[in-house]
């Protein structure tokens, strides 16, 4: 048991409880208040799927977002990853070791 926390009432659990005694995945967390939904509340008493949770930054994207990603969807985190990762190899793609010139500089 991690100290200052609850585990889950469920036998064999070792989650953390949320609320009421049970971990998320066995009914604790704060229900959405949107009505007739008994999804876990994310942000502001809503699930995801009734508004709850960040949003992708990139205009007219509605997928969740996460701080981790920048505030963006995984796809287009992954998109700008791939990005930049391209125009970096694209940088040295054209120099050859025999060029008197030295490459441009890696950009970290």
């Amino acid at each position: 048991m991690v100290c200052g926390s609850t585990e889950c009432k469920v036998p064999s659990c070792m989650n953390r409880a949320k609320s009421r005694g049970f971990c998320w995945s066995h009914g604790g967390g704060t229900k959405c208040k949107e009505e007739k939904c008994e999804k876990i509340a994310i942000s502001n008493g809503l699930c995801w799927a009734h508004g709850g949770g960040k949003r992708c930054a990139v205009e007219g994207c509605m997928r969740q977002a996460y701080e981790r990603t920048d505030n963006l969807c995984n796809n287009h985190f992954q998109e700008r990853q791939h990005s930049a990762t391209a125009a970096t190899e694209g940088e040295t793609a054209n120099w050859h070791p025999d060029d008197e010139e030295k490459p441009p500089p890696m950009d970290q």
